[in-house]
């Protein structure tokens, strides 16, 4: 969604920019393909799972999990009171490191029990971005990560000579282009089902920006 903000117009020079959020979900469940279908469905339809591992004691395991990723990695639940557990990453750790945290705490909590458990505790990723403009993007991430979007961060800015418009063409492009779908239909944030990665997405993105400023909307 264009910004309306110093001069009260989206229209003008300023910049197109690219933002990308990812979280995390960190759950416990005896039967995981249900559990993930209903999370799906429940909002997060692109959610991965990244790691599961089976617990002797599910319920403790999915808490002593929690507590280290917050300790360690400093993980952050969305909002304070947040009761689906999922989590930011504002350290930016990589996948292999929070993956090795999980792993480890699992391991040492399963050793505490000699009863081996059925069930499986996970980790789930999810990731977003949004194409919006702005004549100032930082300000403007600062609002957006208020507004519910904790973990968004700027990917990059482009200079646009008209900016709501350049957006919109961007908007467009990666739909056709990389197949990104919008979460909802009045929103700027897109998930990846055909999984382009970040470089393409920017580039889509950056040639988007670069026609339009040319008169080349296509």
């Amino acid at each position: 969604m264009a910004e309306f903000g110093y001069s009260g117009s989206a229209k003008g020079k300023g910049k197109v920019y690219l933002l990308k959020e990812v979280k995390y979900k960190i759950g416990c469940s005896g039967n995981l393909d249900i559990r993930l279908r209903d999370i799906r469905s429940g909002g997060h339809p692109y959610a991965e799972i990244v790691v599961k591992i089976r617990a002797h004691k599910q319920s403790g395991t999915k808490l002593a999990v929690q507590e280290m990723m917050k300790r360690k990695l400093d993980f952050q639940k969305i909002t304070p009171d947040d009761k689906t557990h999922w989590f930011i990453n504002p350290r930016e750790k990589t996948d292999e490191t929070i993956i090795a945290v999980f792993r480890q705490v699992v391991y040492q909590h399963n050793k505490q029990f000699k009863e081996k458990g059925k069930d499986n505790v996970f980790l789930l990723k999810e990731v977003t971005y949004s194409i919006g403009c702005s004549r100032d993007p930082v300000r403007r991430l600062r609002e957006i990560q208020m507004g519910g979007h904790p973990g968004a961060v700027i990917m990059e800015t482009f200079e646009a000579d008209e900016m709501n418009g350049a957006e919109t063409v961007a908007q467009n492009r990666v739909e056709v282009k990389l197949g990104m779908t919008r979460i909802a239909p009045a929103t700027d944030w897109f998930e990846n089902p055909r999984g382009a990665t970040d470089a393409q997405i920017v580039e889509e993105v950056r040639m988007a920006v670069i026609d339009h400023n040319h008169g080349r909307n296509n």
